[in-house]
């Protein structure tokens, strides 16, 4: 699997193949297929305009550690929707500002420092 980086915006996305576009107008044309992370919207673009616009940008050797940091930023957001003062409390102390891991801390710090786990 290859990532591939939009030269204008930044975003990454998943290349996930080439596929033959069979509407009239555009029969035979090559197009590819992608996407930003599993399980949202899959996009296509006209094959010679993808390698215009995108850059390749890592080897399969660095899939895993992307595919991690997408599934890191999911139980951020998932912790932060759960618990959105501890969420805003770093907002406010961090500026919003940090990287994932430093957010991930922050959050997993305060549940278990401050105890909002539940007991069964």
């Amino acid at each position: 699997m290859k990532y591939y980086k939009n030269v204008k915006t930044g975003n990454i996305y998943k290349l996930l193949g080439v596929v033959i576009n069979s509407t009239n107008a555009q029969d035979g044309q090559q197009m590819v297929m992608y996407q930003q992370e599993v399980g949202s919207q899959v996009y296509v673009r006209e094959y010679t305009e993808f390698y215009k616009k995108f850059e390749e940008f890592c080897s399969d050797d660095l899939v895993a550690v992307y595919d991690d940091y997408i599934k890191c930023n999911k139980l951020i957001n998932e912790l932060a929707s759960m618990f959105p003062e501890i969420d805003r409390s770093y907002e406010n102390e961090k500026g919003w500002v940090g990287t994932t891991s430093e957010r991930l801390e922050y959050l997993l710090n305060i549940l278990v420092n401050e105890r909002y786990w539940w007991y069964d």
